[in-house]
């Protein structure tokens, strides 16, 4: 009878944050190329002052995180 090994660990080489707070201005820029060499995507929760309230604010707000 053959066994079965069963692995003790996995890696994940290359994750996804599902709740990445960016902020914006000088945190913005600190934060998203670390954050960009750490993970394949992210769901991006714009808490932000103002908040992003209308559809311009969030392409506005991707527009930066893209530049």
């Amino acid at each position: 009878m053959s066994t079965i090994e069963i692995p003790q660990s996995i890696t994940i080489t290359c994750p996804d944050d599902w709740h990445l707070h960016l902020r914006d201005g000088a945190a913005l820029a600190s934060v998203l190329p670390h954050t960009a060499r750490q993970f394949a995507r992210a769901i991006v929760m714009p808490n932000l002052k103002p908040p992003v309230t209308t559809a311009a604010d969030a392409l506005a707000y991707r527009d930066r995180i893209l530049a």
